[in-house]
């Protein structure tokens, strides 16, 4: 099992590439605002870091969907 806490999904500690290296599943927590965002690539499907561990075998990723602090606008 792995968790984070902390900003986003902690991609500045373990990126999506570093993930994939790791191939050991499990459960994935990310407690970080937003860190179940999937980014749009253009003509791609969308990415994002909870993808990244579904991708290389982990069990369950759960993230969070929304942000902690919404801009008003």
């Amino acid at each position: 099992m792995s968790s984070y806490c902390g900003h986003n999904a902690g991609e500045s500690y373990l990126n999506a590439y570093e993930v994939q290296r790791l191939h050991n599943g499990g459960v994935a927590i990310l407690m970080g605002c937003g860190s179940g965002h999937l980014r749009p690539a253009g003509e791609y499907e969308p990415f994002g870091p909870v993808l990244a561990y579904l991708m290389s075998g982990w069990y369950v990723a759960f993230p969070l969907a929304w942000r902690a602090c919404e801009d008003p606008a």
